[in-house]
């Protein structure tokens, strides 16, 4: 969602504040027919009819999902008849069984501080919480398991974000002071209390956990395990993590695949990035190796699809946790199509660094042919374009000729700094910022 719509959402739930008590007559069903809303305000109740079935249509995308019903999520807004205490939260969510089925109810009191409701995190956590119910449900009144709290967070930040992208000096300034959090702890139950400050580094923690998760090979299939198996595994999620992503194999890699991802974070470009060509070039040359072979020190070189003659060699492991290191750094400035296929030479690398060549062939015949087949059709279409530039075209269209001067100028820009508008901005995210990441205790 962008700044505005959340900026305007702040603003009609000061409108309700302001009202007349609400005497939760008034109802109305989403698109889906998931959602009730209960509102007497009918400009607010008809808006946020329309805001959950967004963040929904988010939540599905993120796990992979169709646009499934789902069991009932019932939304009553109302103001707070009297102040809240501190420490009392303005939402509460929470699953109910009855004889009809298992629904989800968020019920918002609206304080003089509109924006500490922050409805779009709820509505992700009451998604998340049915999605693990729904098939499970809640029986004899057991008690139930809230969803992970840096999935609710991560999604919830990588939603808002969506225009503006990750703040990669944040994470610069964290691998520079070694402040990266330990995985295991941050898997495990939220600490409560925290500051603006150290909750907005628990958001861009999140965030990015969330982001590499999803991004690895079926990323968005496991991370909907992961929600369905949660009341089951959340007492050891380090476990649970692990077995819905077995790619990112145990407790040691996991650490070490969570710095590297820091680092992916931190040296993250999203203007510019390298060209097919230039990316081919150089994953070419992560793939051939030079060992030491024999007793007289003679020098061989290899290929990746050699790896059942190389990997016995002594210096096959470092020479491979190197080069899987390297693959990493490559995908961040790579070509965007290239990334799938560098997801799955990141993984090769690392299997084979700790010794297990187990699939590997099938692996390497499954990426190179889909390498070649995507270099092969993007030849075509480079000849083609090539062809109907050289044949077909008159005169020269001027289409893409706004698009190559503002190019220009954000290169330029580069070099001069930021400008008066810049720096306007700037400012404006501050406010922004410190609007939807203040939370209530």
């Amino acid at each position: 969602m962008t700044a505005r719509a959340l900026l305007m959402a702040a603003g009609w739930l000061a409108a309700v504040a302001c009202g007349q008590a609400v005497e939760l007559k008034n109802r109305s069903d989403s698109s889906s027919q998931q959602f009730t809303v209960y509102c007497d305000d009918t400009a607010l109740r008809h808006r946020v009819v329309s805001f959950v079935e967004e963040v929904k249509a988010d939540v599905l995308r993120l796990l992979g999902e169709r646009a499934e019903r789902g069991a009932p999520i019932v939304v009553t807004l109302e103001p707070a008849k009297v102040p809240l205490k501190p420490g009392e939260p303005p939402v509460v969510v929470r699953p109910v069984q009855s004889d009809a089925g298992l629904k989800i109810e968020v019920l918002v009191k609206i304080d003089d501080d509109p924006a500490a409701v922050h409805l779009q995190k709820h509505i992700v956590r009451a998604l998340l919480l049915e999605y693990s119910y729904r098939d499970r449900g809640l029986h004899g009144g057991e008690s139930y398991t809230e969803p992970p709290w840096w999935v609710v967070e991560g999604a919830t930040q990588i939603f808002r974000r969506r225009d503006t992208g990750n703040d990669t000096g944040f994470f610069k300034s964290v691998l520079s002071a070694n402040k990266l959090p330990q995985l295991d702890e941050m898997l495990g139950p939220r600490v409560e209390g925290l500051g603006s400050a150290a909750l907005a580094m628990d958001q861009s923690f999140a965030m990015c956990l969330v982001r590499l998760l999803v991004d690895q090979p079926g990323g968005h299939d496991s991370l909907a395990r992961l929600i369905r198996e949660w009341p089951l595994g959340h007492a050891d999620p380090v476990t649970a993590l692990s077995s819905a992503f077995p790619a990112i194999l145990n407790q040691a890699s996991l650490q070490k695949w969570w710095t590297l991802g820091i680092a992916r974070f931190a040296a993250a470009d999203r203007a510019f990035g390298m060209t097919m060509e230039e990316t081919e070039q150089e994953l070419n040359a992560k793939l051939l190796f030079d060992f030491a072979v024999g007793k007289a020190g003679g020098r061989k070189s290899f290929t990746i699809a050699d790896y059942e003659e190389f990997v016995k060699l002594p210096d096959s492991r470092a020479a491979l946790d190197a080069r899987h290191k390297e693959i990493v750094g490559l995908s961040l400035r790579a070509n965007a199509l290239f990334r799938p296929i560098l997801a799955d030479y990141e993984q090769i690398f690392a299997l084979l660094a700790r010794g297990k060549t187990g699939g590997i062939k099938s692996r390497l015949v499954k990426v190179e042919t889909y390498r070649a087949s995507m270099l092969h059709r993007m030849g075509e279409i480079s000849d083609y374009l090539n062809w109907f530039e050289a044949t077909q075209m008159t005169e020269r269209s001027h289409a893409f000729d706004g698009y190559l001067k503002v190019v220009n100028e954000m290169k330029a820009q580069e070099n001069r700094g930021p400008g008066p508008i810049a720096r306007a901005l700037d400012e404006f995210e501050k406010e922004y910022n410190a609007l939807t990441t203040s939370e209530s205790p």
